[in-house]
C-alpha cells in the first residue's frame, strides 16, 4: 500500500471512529449496501448461468473486507470529500435498487463521486482490495471457473 493510501486509510478509520454513536457509520452503510449489491449481481449471474446454482459464495463481509472498504472510503473522502462518500453510498443504494429482480447486469453502474474520475475510482477499488476479495471468494467456491467456462 502506498504511503498516501495508508495515510488515507488511517484517516478514514479515525474519522469513522469519531462519528456519532447513534448514527450508522459510512463503513456500516457500505457493508449493508455492498452485500446487497453483490447478492443482486450473483443472483443475476445465476439466472444467466444456471450451472452456478450451489456454487455461489457468501457475500457476507469479514474483517479483511471491512479493512478494504475503510481504505476505499478513505480514498473517496480524500479525493471527493465527505459529500463524495455520501454520494457513493447513495449511488450504491440507487444502483442496487434499479438492478434488483433483473438478470440484466448492464444497469449496474455506480455513479463516480464528483472529484474522482471513473478510472481513479476503479483504481482505488482495486488497490484497496475490494475486487480481489470477491474474486477470491468466487474462485474458492468454484463459481469463477463456471463463469469462465460459460464465457467460452
Amino acid at each position: 500500500m502506498t504511503r498516501p493510501l495508508a495515510t488515507a486509510c488511517l484517516a478514514a478509520g479515525l474519522a469513522l471512529a469519531a462519528g456519532p454513536a447513534a448514527a450508522q457509520s459510512a463503513l456500516e452503510r457500505l457493508e449493508v449496501l455492498d452485500e446487497r449489491m453483490n447478492e443482486v449481481v450473483l443472483g443475476a449471474l445465476e439466472a444467466q448461468i444456471p450451472a452456478l446454482a450451489g456454487y455461489l459464495p457468501s457475500v457476507e463481509w469479514d474483517e479483511p473486507m471491512r479493512a478494504n472498504a475503510a481504505c476505499l472510503l478513505a480514498e473517496v473522502e480524500t479525493r471527493a470529500g465527505a459529500a463524495g462518500v455520501e454520494r457513493l453510498l447513495e449511488s450504491y443504494a440507487e444502483t442496487t435498487e434499479a438492478a434488483t429482480g433483473t438478470a440484466d447486469l448492464s444497469s449496474l453502474q455506480l455513479e463516480t463521486p464528483e472529484g474522482m474520475t471513473p478510472a481513479e475510482f476503479q483504481a482505488a477499488y482495486a488497490e484497496c482490495g475490494m475486487r480481489d476479495w470477491l474474486y477470491g471468494r468466487l474462485e474458492a467456491s468454484g463459481a469463477l471457473a463456471i463463469i469462465m467456462e460459460s464465457a467460452r
